[in-house]
């Protein structure tokens, strides 16, 4: 609300009337000195931009009541009465709103704060780390290169400008930026650190391996600059040095002291401030800090499932899983419901080889979230490996009636049908699979094999597979694709044939070509074919067909089992 500018009446005395008698120029001068100090008119105004403020009820109380008091401050620095005063403000609530990770209405109000009070470089410097730890790096440059400007004396400004510019290849921008930072402190570690990755950009790779052994020099606890060291020995051409700097790297980072943005992250310590620190940590790779922010923010929020989930997956992913398996489990017992834990659960154990255990979990997970892929994939593949093949089918089924373009789960699903003896749905599927994906030697396999187990199928048709079989055969030299070839010969009545050919497998396994692991499964069928009988079963039991690989931590990644601690 505006506020009224009230004006002291000056007092009518002789001394007063004497003090205000001017002459022409005089008179100019003070007309022009009064205009100057008048409020500024509308068209004066810097234009601002509207604040998005949150609803506050969906923060915990501490958040809530901080982020009202911003607002309150805002309010209360007036209408351009003072505009560094409503800048501070504006400043202020930009750093909360920047604490608790609420990227938009921080942007906006640094906006604001910057469009008041140019001249401040706080706020120029903070919203280009916003920006920075977005990804939006080509905006952080710019508000960088605005705050340096402002103030070219504060080397952490300059040391965050130059990581920018080599996140975009701008390498001759970093170098220039780097070297301000160390001709402000020769010591500073992460100006040496930033300065030798410019180096080996450009291939000096002695230079580089000088300055990081520098910066080792200067702040010898900042274990991860061995692996920077290790990699520029590699670079070089040194690789038994590279070894031994491998050995002693270690998580700890440069250290960067930045008083600017300490003030910011130091306005709350509750969960949701921790949760932020937590997230950028991740997003940068720096997964021990992620689980030690994630760690601080159960302080304030002791009994939230979600952060104990997202500590037992940062622990995994710094390769620490014994040391993630207690934050599961609590996860678990604080929500029992929760299906991405039960997800990370099973694959923690199936990773293991606990497949049973992992059962349990994958089942779970499926059973909260029937529409998420990524839990019923793997529950069906794990299913495959314990012999469930009729469960497993069904679980494929759903995944291509969503997702009709994966191959590889048709394959898998074609296969369990295969198993059961359902060869005819079987058969449809790998051909539609080996349509999308021809010459794919698996799927070709079983499609013949398909065929041969298949009763209903007539011989007529089993001539054109026959021949498939024949030419996979020359092709690849398998002894398997000759298993498929003997399979069709005597499934379209050539018994003599099959005999013969599987009698010649026989040998080859038996010589040692071959794994005698299946050597059960072909003598089996050679007793069908001698009494004029196609075989029965489609794979050997051992056959890696019908096991679908473990999970692997890539994998899981590319299902994006990847805990949300959003604040």
């Amino acid at each position: 609300m505006r506020r009224e500018q009230r004006y002291p009446a000056a007092a009518d005395s002789p001394a007063n009337r004497r003090a205000v008698r001017l002459t022409p120029y005089s008179f100019l001068f003070t007309v022009f000195a009064l205009l100057l100090s008048l409020p500024a008119t509308a068209a004066d105004q810097p234009e601002l931009v509207a604040i998005d403020h949150p609803d506050l009820n969906r923060f915990e109380p501490g958040v809530r009541d901080r982020i009202r008091i911003g607002i309150e401050r805002l309010a209360d620095a007036g209408d351009f009465q003072d505009t560094k005063k409503k800048s501070g403000a504006y400043g202020h609530l930009a750093m909360v709103y920047h604490a608790y990770g609420l990227v938009e209405p921080a942007k906006q109000s640094y906006a604001n704060a910057i469009a008041l009070n140019e001249s401040e470089f706080a706020w120029h410097y903070l919203l280009a780390y916003l920006y920075h730890i977005r990804g939006e790096f080509e905006a952080a440059i710019r508000q960088y290169n605005d705050a340096v400007r402002v103030e070219p004396r504060y080397l952490p400004a300059w040391v965050h400008l130059g990581q920018a510019q080599l996140e975009i290849n701008d390498v001759n921008g970093a170098r220039e930026s780097f070297e301000s930072a160390i001709g402000l402190s020769e010591i500073s570690t992460a100006a040496l650190s930033g300065l030798a990755s410019v180096e080996s950009r450009q291939r000096n790779f002695d230079r580089s391996i000088e300055l990081i052994r520098r910066a080792i020099a200067s702040e010898p606890e900042a274990k991860q600059l061995h692996y920077q060291l290790a990699m520029a020995y590699r670079q070089a051409g040194q690789r038994e040095k590279a070894r031994e700097q491998l050995a002693l790297q270690g998580p700890r980072r440069p250290s960067l002291t930045d008083p600017v943005l300490g003030r910011m992250q130091s306005l709350n310590q509750t969960s949701q401030v921790f949760l932020s620190r937590g997230i950028e940590a991740y997003r940068r790779g720096d997964y021990l800090e992620a689980a030690s922010q994630y760690k601080k923010a159960l302080e304030a929020s002791p009994d939230d499932p979600s952060t104990y989930l997202s500590i037992s997956w940062v622990l995994e992913l710094a390769d620490r899983p014994e040391e993630a398996v207690p934050y599961l489990d609590r996860a678990l017992e604080l929500d029992p419901d929760l299906a991405m834990a039960h997800f990370n659960k099973g694959a923690m154990l199936e990773s293991r080889g606990r497949d049973e255990e992992a059962l349990e979990h994958y089942r779970a997970a499926v059973e909260q979230e029937p529409e998420s892929l990524p839990p019923r994939q793997l529950l069906a593949n794990t299913l495959m490996r314990t012999g469930n093949y009729e469960e497993a089918s069904k679980h494929y089924t759903k995944i291509i009636a969503v997702s009709p373009d994966d191959t590889l789960t048709r394959y898998r699903g074609a296969i369990a049908m295969l198993v059961v003896g359902r060869c005819e749905d079987a058969a449809d599927q790998l051909e539609q699979a080996l349509e999308a994906m021809p010459g794919q030697y698996p799927i070709a396999s079983a499609l013949v094999r398909a065929y041969a187990v298949c009763a209903t199928i007539t011989v007529a048709d089993k001539e054109l597979p026959l021949q498939l079989a024949s030419r996979m055969m020359q092709q690849t030299s398998r002894l398997d694709s000759a298993e498929s070839v003997a399979m069709l010969l005597a499934a379209t009545g050539h018994f003599a044939d099959a005999v013969a050919l599987q009698k010649q497998i026989i040998g080859q396994v038996e010589a040692g070509r071959s794994a005698a692991g299946w050597l059960d499964f072909l003598n089996e069928n050679l007793r069908h074919y001698e009494n004029d009988e196609a075989a029965v079963h489609p794979f050997a039991p051992n056959d890696p067909a019908l096991s679908p690989p473990r999970v692997t931590m890539d994998l899981r990644k590319a299902l994006a089992a990847i805990p949300t601690a959003t604040p």
